[in-house]
């Protein structure tokens, strides 16, 4: 067992005891040899992690022994250690700046790799809780964030890389990017999948984008689709905004719902929004006017009250015409 050094130990407290550790191979065994100079070479540190994690286990040094330094410098100071004097006043340095914060006369500083490891729980816990991912048990996940030191850039990582297609069905930062990709989409005229979205949600999770992205990115889709429209967008109105003068007249004469107008997917009212006049060239939306051209020509406006009227209409007019003659 690594033995804690003298200057960490409780008062009282009996240090284990070890062999010597060789510097030089990476071992326990022969110590090397007195004023042997020490280089920092950390290929053998992760084997000495857990030892020295064990050593400490309960004390308020845990969790020290994740800095490569902090085990250095632990070897170095050890009682089986032959390491000059250069390396034994640099490994009391590391370890009054890293565990003191420069005072040995007080207690070392900062949290335990446990207190650090609750912190970080209750963290993923919020975040999996805000992007509305299913509940899950963090505490392995905790624990190695805190020996590893992660930053709060990789935590929420951790958590974005939960995030599954079920989160859309619990209340939260994906089932909010699903719902307002799909209202952007219809605003806009464009198709966009629930994994493409589910993608966006990752990224707002990671803090690689922002949701003003996703408004920017279908503006620029239903600039691309419906060219020459790009003037309406661009002026800050979207496709359904533009288009509802047309949906209510279609809606109106055909005796049917606003919402059941849709231009998107019903290729004979996607005609009005990809009009092709027959005695001019390019693509264009159609005006008022065509719209109740076109809606008039359907068959199953002929079947509606309003075409009855209006043939009613037509025929009274007629007569008052050869009455009058």
């Amino acid at each position: 067992m690594t033995e804690v050094p003298f200057f960490l130990r409780k008062p009282g407290s009996t240090p284990p005891q070890k062999t010597g550790f060789n510097f030089l191979t990476g071992g326990y065994g022969n110590a090397p040899e007195a004023g042997q100079s020490f280089v920092i070479d950390f290929t053998w540190v992760e084997r000495e992690r857990d030892k020295l994690g064990r050593a400490w286990l309960g004390t308020p040094y845990a969790g020290w022994e994740n800095d490569n330094e902090i085990v250095w410098a632990n070897m170095v100071l050890g009682p089986d250690s032959r390491a000059g004097n250069e390396d034994k006043l640099k490994a009391n340095d590391i370890i009054n700046k890293k565990i003191y914060g420069g005072n040995p006369n007080t207690g070392p500083v900062g949290p335990t790799v446990a207190q650090t490891a609750a912190g970080i729980k209750a963290e993923l816990e919020n975040l999996a809780g805000l992007f509305g991912i299913n509940e899950r048990d963090w505490s392995d996940v905790s624990m190695q964030a805190a020996k590893n030191y992660w930053n709060a850039a990789m935590i929420r990582d951790a958590v974005a890389n939960a995030i599954t297609i079920e989160s859309t069905g619990r209340a939260g930062l994906v089932k909010n990017v699903i719902t307002k990709s799909r209202d952007l989409a219809a605003n806009y005229f464009v198709q966009v999948g629930d994994e493409e979205a589910l993608g966006w949600a990752k990224q707002i999770a990671r803090g690689e984008m922002e949701e003003e992205s996703i408004v920017a990115g279908m503006r620029d889709r239903a600039k691309a689709q419906y060219y020459w429209l790009a003037p309406a967008i661009d002026s800050g109105v979207t496709l359904k905004e533009y288009f509802q003068p047309h949906r209510q007249t279609i809606a109106k004469l055909m005796e049917v719902s606003e919402e059941s107008v849709d231009f998107i997917n019903n290729p004979k009212w996607n005609k009005v929004v990809r009009h092709v006049p027959p005695d001019q060239e390019g693509v264009r939306e159609m005006n008022l006017g065509e719209v109740e051209r076109y809606v008039r020509e359907q068959e199953e406006w002929k079947a509606t009250g309003n075409a009855k009227q209006t043939a009613n209409g037509a025929v009274a007019a007629i007569g008052r015409i050869f009455g009058a003659l």
